[in-house]
């Protein structure tokens, strides 16, 4: 099939990035071989766009004049990247004492070594990971802390009204409206013209990730691929989810990414 044929999605976080959160040249240069190629390619990540433009966005300059640029997505879809500037969306905001008191639950000495309160989110309220690569087990070890802490957060983010998400890399607080299905819709509105593709590729190292799949289905009603690039087994895939392949790439994180990108 021709690239310009494929729509890609892509989470950041364990899917571009190796298991410390460090964002993969290879990968990265792969990708965009496939825009230069016509493949239209969108960025779907919990991360913030401080994040993006510091470790992911000076990779992407390397594309070609007259490439059409990727579509980013920040903290799920609830900060955009639209003609040029960034747009953040007060409908998907975690506000006001709810915000203050889960920062508060950072600063227990406990956690200090594992995870810390990301001051650069502007809609959700996330505690993230520390990455120690030298140190051998450490990414395991913040990953507990995270699921150690969920304890405390769920009780407080509902009952304020907000849900708590767990990822490879992080603990988020988020709006209920807010999901990977809404970068994803935003993605594809913008990345769908000209004419629509024929095949869409999704990567994703959790749960929440699907739904991104789900989205495309829905929306191109065409055939999607979910690629699994997290530890262990993949999840589950919908009730309704016809049309939607689930394929286990061979590695997981960055390494997989880009193993599965040289079958297409």
């Amino acid at each position: 099939m021709s690239q310009s044929k494929l729509l890609l999605l892509f989470d950041v976080d364990g899917v571009v990035t190796d298991e410390h959160a460090r964002v993969d040249t290879g990968t990265v240069e792969r990708i965009i071989d496939f825009m230069v190629g016509g493949a239209r390619v969108g960025f779907i990540t919990g991360r913030s766009r401080t994040w993006l433009e510091a470790q992911l966005v000076p990779l992407l300059e390397a594309i070609e004049e007259d490439t059409p640029e990727a579509v980013l997505a920040a903290e799920m879809g609830a900060v955009r990247f639209v003609e040029g500037e960034w747009l953040v969306s007060a409908e998907h905001a975690v506000v006001g004492p709810a915000r203050s008191q889960l920062r508060s639950l950072a600063d227990q000495p406990k956690y200090s070594a594992w995870l810390e309160w990301d001051s650069t989110k502007e809609a959700t309220a996330t505690f993230e990971a520390l990455h120690d690569p030298a140190t051998h087990g450490h990414a395991e070890r913040a990953r507990n802390a995270l699921a150690e802490l969920m304890e405390d957060v769920r009780p407080l983010a509902t009952r304020h009204g907000y849900r708590a998400a767990l990822s490879t890399y992080a603990l988020d607080v988020l709006a209920p409206s807010l999901s990977k299905a809404v970068g994803a819709e935003f993605a594809i509105d913008a990345l769908r013209a000209p004419g629509e593709p024929r095949q869409t590729v999704v990567f994703g190292d959790s749960t929440g990730d699907l739904e991104m799949a789900v989205t495309a289905r829905s929306m191109l009603k065409v055939p999607v691929t979910f690629v699994w690039l997290g530890q262990g087994a993949p999840p589950a895939l919908p009730d309704a989810s016809d049309g939607i392949a689930l394929v286990t790439a061979s590695e997981p994180h960055a390494p997989g990414t880009r193993g599965y990108l040289a079958t297409l």
